[in-house]
């Protein structure tokens, strides 16, 4: 009783810490240490499992770009189109696509039906897209092959409407025949637009019938 008076006496005036150390002797507590090696090994995963999900996706993501390139070369080999450069943009197939890509207005598109071409021939397909990019071109194609079309609907396209700056685009023919054809071909396919071509045979006689500010109105 004495021990158990003078253990209970002492056990009076301990704090509450000392009671939990007292009660608690020998005994080891892992729980917490535990729970933060799980959470710790839980975010090392995590971390793992993000990087490889973001490294798939570039993969994928490159993987998808090799194969729209295959196609691409595929496609422009199969129409038997040639082409050099950097950043090449992709041909099209149909001349809607002209209007969903590049926003050409649906009376070109008509106007080039109407002339008679229902697909894009090879040169069209490269070169229209090309010169909507703003890219400078040196293009050879077989006569017949619609050339003539290929260089002037992005013309027209860029033009989008009449304008009282005077000659904002200027094409160089080497014969008069040439200028004649090129002439007739820009009055269908601008048909509808308000845009109105010109044949400039002598500066000095079109000055005259335009006023003395024909020639400085030239835009190269």
């Amino acid at each position: 009783l004495t021990y158990a008076y003078c253990w209970y006496k002492k056990l009076y005036f301990m704090d509450s810490q000392d009671i939990f150390n007292k009660l608690t002797r020998g005994i080891r507590f892992n729980a917490v240490r535990k729970e933060k090696k799980n959470e710790i090994k839980t975010e090392e995963e995590n971390d793992a499992n993000f990087g490889n999900t973001m490294l798939k996706k570039k993969v994928n993501k490159n993987k998808l770009e090799a194969i729209r390139r295959e196609q691409v070369a595929h496609f422009r080999n199969i129409n038997g189109i040639s082409a050099s450069g950097k950043n090449i943009p992709d041909p099209i197939k149909e001349f809607i696509e002209l209007k969903e890509k590049y926003h050409v207005s649906e009376q070109i598109i008509n106007n080039l039906h109407s002339c008679g071409y229902k697909k894009p021939t090879p040169v069209q397909m490269q070169i229209i897209p090309a010169m909507l990019s703003d890219r400078e071109i040196l293009a050879c194609a077989p006569t017949g092959s619609g050339k003539t079309a290929a260089f002037l609907v992005p013309l027209l396209a860029k033009l989008h409407k009449p304008s009282r700056q005077g000659f904002r685009v200027l094409i160089l023919c080497p014969t008069r025949e040439l200028s004649k054809q090129i002439l007739r071909e820009c009055i269908l396919l601008g048909k509808g637009t308000g845009i109105v071509p010109h044949c400039i045979r002598k500066v000095s006689l079109d000055d005259k019938k335009f006023g003395p500010n024909f020639s400085k109105n030239l835009i190269y």
